[in-house]
């Protein structure tokens, strides 16, 4: 059984969090209350996530991939298995760049910025004054 982590995000806006995950995994769930993790045999782990990538759509052995919103912080954490860490079945720096990618097109003020580029772990932008 493989051990899960709860890391720490800056991820506060649910709607680029789903359109990031979307994009790596093709399928996401979200609900509006938590609902449990399960494990690469199928097996009810007690932690549970508003947002959800099932194992399925990451890899034939890995554990469910989940999202869960701090109230205290805003921000929703990651719940990701020490095994799909590891292997790089979930790649937290790809989830980490799509996020912010969606957040720039989305939440910026349209007209003050300029996408120069976009590479694996960077994006660079220019502030139009």
């Amino acid at each position: 059984m493989s051990h899960y982590a709860t890391i720490p995000t800056q991820f506060k806006y649910l709607d680029e969090l789903v359109e990031a995950l979307e994009a790596i995994y093709n399928h996401v769930e979200v609900h509006d209350e938590p609902h449990h993790l399960y494990g690469y045999q199928g097996d009810k782990r007690k932690q549970t996530a508003e947002v959800i990538v099932r194992r399925q759509f990451i890899s034939g052995l890995s554990n469910d991939l989940g999202f869960k919103l701090n109230e205290r912080t805003g921000c929703y954490e990651m719940i990701v298995s020490e095994y799909d860490s590891k292997q790089g079945k979930v790649n937290q720096q790809q989830i980490i760049t799509e996020y912010v990618q969606r957040v720039v097109k989305n939440r910026l003020p349209r007209g003050k910025y300029r996408v120069l580029s976009t590479k694996k772990n960077e994006i660079r932008l220019q502030v139009i004054a």
